[in-house]
Formats: structure tokens, sequence, C-alpha cells
């Protein structure tokens, strides 16, 4: 018995279950890379991608890290953030007491350079027996080991309480670490602008 059905010549014309539309899709969206757009396999992608951004990256940390310092170590003295180092000076009875006191060097208060012996008199006069070496600290290594300074007989233990050094760092940090900064930032930039997913507008057609 013969099916009387109207085709209208189109029937044998349908893409089988479909498989031409998803094969039409899979290449609108990449072709047969899963919907990878295939720019992205170009070397140039990525560079784009992966290396121009961690260079910029890496610059601007270190950059950053070098501006810090060496605008800190500029600033530091300008604002007393260091100073003269401290040195504490006990009494002789708190001396006496000190079981080191045996083993540490001595040495006579006029072996002193003028600034020690000057911050050795201000600390035994301070409540606080501390006093700082406005001047060149001659003895200073054996001050913060230790010291016993003898005077008229009588001996009273020194010791650099405060060292208030400046931060020492190279003149070149602050200047190259602002180079490293605005070269991240280049690099940040021309990625973005690589990347811009809209045509930019001409100007000129304004």
């Amino acid at each position: 018995m013969s099916d009387d059905r109207p085709t209208n010549g189109r029937d044998d014309d349908r893409p089988p279950s479909g498989r031409n539309d998803d094969r039409a899709l899979g290449e609108r969206d990449g072709g047969n890379t899963g919907g990878r757009n295939r720019d992205d396999d170009r070397p140039e992608s990525r560079l784009f991608t992966y290396t121009v951004p961690f260079a910029a990256a890496l610059f601007l940390s270190l950059g950053i890290a070098g501006a810090v310092l060496g605008g800190w170590a500029i600033v530091q003295p300008a604002i007393g953030a260091c100073s003269d180092p401290a040195i504490g000076v006990s009494t002789p009875a708190e001396t006496a007491e000190r079981a080191e006191v045996a083993a540490l060097e001595r040495i006579a208060f006029e072996d002193l350079g003028p600034a020690e012996q000057r911050a050795v008199d201000e600390a035994i006069d301070d409540p606080q027996r501390e006093a700082t070496v406005d001047g060149e600290f001659e003895h200073r290594e054996a001050f913060e080991q230790g010291v016993v300074v003898t005077r008229d007989g009588v001996e009273r233990y020194a010791t650099v309480t405060a060292a208030n050094d400046c931060l020492e760092v190279d003149p070149l940090a602050l200047p190259l670490g602002v180079v490293s900064i605005l070269v991240g930032l280049g690099a940040f930039a021309l990625v973005a602008v690589r990347n811009y997913p809209w045509p930019f507008p001409d100007l000129r057609e304004r």
C-alpha cells in the first residue's frame, strides 16, 4: 500500500538528525577547535595573553619596591626617623651585680672620644641613664658588645641602647623604581589596547 502524503519535494532536503546544524554552529564558534578561536593558537596571541602581562606585573612590583625604599631613604633623615645612636650607662651598683662584667672589655674614660665622653657624662646625670652620641663614635663596636668604662676607679657598664641607623640604599633605587613602574604601566596599557574587543572609531570620518 503506497503512502499518498504530499511531500512538496522538501522532505529529502532536510539534514538528518540535525548534525549539519551542529557542524555549522561549531564552525561559527571556532571551527573544529571546540568553540575556541583559532587566533588563540597564534604566537602573537599567547605573547599578549601570558608573557607581556607577566612581565608588566614583574616590572610594576619591582618598581614599587625600589621607589618605596629609595624614597624612604631620602625622607627618613628629613623627618627625624633616624638619628645618632644612644647609649645607656649603669650605676656602679648595677654594674657590680652583672655576672658578665668580668669578661667584658674595659676602657678608661680618658681613652674615649670627645663625643663618647659627653654621652657618658650626660647618661650619668640623666634620670633614664641614657644619652645620644652626637659625633664620632670611635668605640661603637665595643659599646655594642657591652663595655665597662672606668673613671677614677669606678666602673660603669655601658652599651648601645638604640642604633637609630638610617636606611642605606643605592641612590639609583628611586629613579630606577619610577622607570620600572612606568614600563609596567605601559605594558599593561599595551595589553589592554591589544585585547580591546571593539574597534576604535575613526576620528577622520567625523
